[in-house]
């Protein structure tokens, strides 16, 4: 009785409305139902809010975040940061399958706003989507920039800049000396020498490189809202904080380091001796014999190339560089002051230890 003196005072319209929204409800529901059942079964993963996902969850250290939840939730759990939806695999086993057993279909990246931009349009190796692009370019990197003429020369490379350690650690004695002026040094020397040869250049272009590299690799290794919501919402939030114009920033400082070593060594003497092998050949002198050599490499191939091999030494550099740390606090303590004497020992132990072992 009551609720049809309702339906009388109601409009038509929402009559009409009343009696078609649980119809429509219903069906969504029975949709819904079929798609579960016949759908793939996903891992299991935490709740999720409607827009961030799991992006709440993750903590300024990321990795740490995501064994909390791997404990919780299993080895093998699903994430929605943003828009993206993520794997993280957190037992051996589970890598095993991914990286191994299932190589191929797990060696892709997800598109990102940093690498897209400083790679030129994934004209590089390593943040390229998998695919035929990927492996033309390793095929090169093996023949052309991997082989064993080129290794002779990074050999040669690290071996000069350890001689002139050694040298200068002998003259200064037992006096106190800084750890990390000598040991990026030494570092810097190597990748100089062995990415723009054994000459004046090398010294030139490391003083300007070493800044803007810094800035580049910090980007690359953090986050921005484009790398969650590839939409228009991510691409202005970006804008509003200033991270694209930071990305514009390294990059134009990259493109414009790029083709200043490039011309330098296009507009060179042809008739120049090209130094022997033996004494550390340019690296980039290669990419531009093959930007001259083979059609389907240009000239933004060859600066997508440079920005990699460079990132990955820097990346190295840390590494060794943090290895050495732990060991001379192992075996002299935590200060980084230490003498010659102490950075010899050190070095040794580092060596012997493989990050400096030699290509054979």
């Amino acid at each position: 009785m009551l609720a049809s003196q309702l339906l009388e005072l109601l409009p038509q319209q929402w009559q009409l409305l009343l009696v078609i929204l649980p119809l429509v409800s219903l069906l969504f529901l029975l949709h819904r139902s079929r798609n579960r059942s016949g759908s793939i079964r996903l891992p299991p993963g935490p709740w999720q809010l409607p827009i961030l996902g799991n992006l709440h969850q993750i903590g300024p250290l990321a990795h740490r975040s995501l064994l909390a939840l791997s404990k919780r939730h299993g080895p093998v759990m699903m994430l929605r940061l943003g828009m993206v939806q993520t794997v993280v695999l957190s037992s051996p086993e589970a890598a095993h399958e991914a990286l191994k057993t299932h190589n191929v279909d797990c060696s892709g990246r997800s598109p990102s706003a940093g690498p897209r931009l400083l790679s030129y349009g994934y004209k590089d190796v390593i943040f390229s989507p998998y695919g035929e692009y990927v492996q033309e370019m390793r095929k090169l990197f093996i023949l052309e920039l991997l082989s064993r003429r080129r290794v002779q020369a990074a050999c040669y490379a690290r071996d000069a800049q350890a001689e002139k350690l050694v040298k200068n650690l002998t003259s200064i004695g037992t006096k106190p000396v800084l750890v990390p002026d000598y040991i990026s040094a030494t570092l810097d020397g190597i990748f100089g020498s062995f990415v723009f040869g054994g000459n004046r250049a090398a010294e030139k272009f490391k003083g300007q490189l070493v800044p803007v590299m810094n800035e580049a690799v910090d980007m690359l290794s953090s986050f921005s809202a484009e790398d969650f919501f590839a939409n228009a919402a991510g691409c202005l939030f970006d804008h509003v904080t200033g991270i694209k114009a930071h990305r514009q920033r390294i990059f134009k400082k990259l493109d414009g380091f790029f083709e200043q070593v490039i011309e330098h060594y296009v507009n060179e003497d042809p008739t120049r001796k090209k130094l022997d092998d033996n004494c550390g050949s340019a690296l980039v002198e290669e990419l531009i014999d093959l930007w001259k050599k083979r059609n389907k490499i240009t000239k933004d191939h060859v600066k997508a190339i440079l920005m990699v091999i460079i990132i990955i030494s820097f990346v190295v550099e840390d590494s060794s560089y943090e290895s050495f740390l732990e060991r001379k606090e192992l075996l002299f303590g935590s200060s980084s002051c230490a003498t010659s004497t102490q950075i010899y020992f050190s070095l040794v132990n580092t060596y012997v230890s493989g990050h400096f072992c030699r290509w054979q």
